[in-house]
């Protein structure tokens, strides 16, 4: 894919995030979850109804979300203790024992008492972007890290639109 026809489609696919209320930050182990829009119903794999949001960011590369020069959250965060007291790294799987898990409470807090939407986006050549958010806090993604497989994706559950994906290079 060329450089315009990457940002284009990068573009296209982040141009649906305008205006859009951030409704909450998660992790799957140690994959950023971010959640857009309204409320929708979709059926999970067992079949049951379940409620998401109109769109998903699933981002599994380096990412980073910052407030003027100062970062609130970060990929490395999922790896940091919650508490000095365990001097150990955060297994992938140990939800609620990391240091993101505590700030994305206060993050959560936040968004569910404030209405933060997006009010701009910027794509870079290397498939990362910019997301501006209306109080100053800025989403970076920087799909630059050397694992395999993906390093962020669209979705949007409830529909049969195809994901985007961008993949690591």
């Amino acid at each position: 894919m060329s450089t315009n026809s990457l940002i284009c489609s990068i573009n296209s696919v982040l141009s649906k995030l305008l205006n859009q209320r951030i409704r909450k930050i998660n992790r799957v182990a140690n994959m950023l979850t971010l959640c857009f829009g309204d409320s929708v119903i979709c059926v999970n794999m067992k079949g049951n109804p379940v409620i998401k949001s109109k769109y998903s960011l699933h981002i599994q590369c380096n990412w980073e979300i910052t407030h003027g020069d100062r970062t609130l959250l970060s990929d490395e965060d999922f790896y940091v203790p919650m508490h000095k007291i365990h001097p150990r790294l955060v297994e992938d799987d140990d939800i609620g024992d990391s240091k993101f898990d505590e700030l994305s409470l206060k993050f959560n807090a936040d968004i569910e008492n404030n209405p933060i939407t997006v009010i701009s986006f910027q794509a870079n050549v290397i498939g990362g972007f910019h997301l501006a958010l209306n109080n100053g806090v800025i989403i970076k993604v920087y799909p630059y890290d050397p694992s395999d497989g993906e390093s962020w994706r669209f979705l949007m559950p409830g529909t049969d639109e195809e994901h985007f994906v961008i993949f690591d290079e």
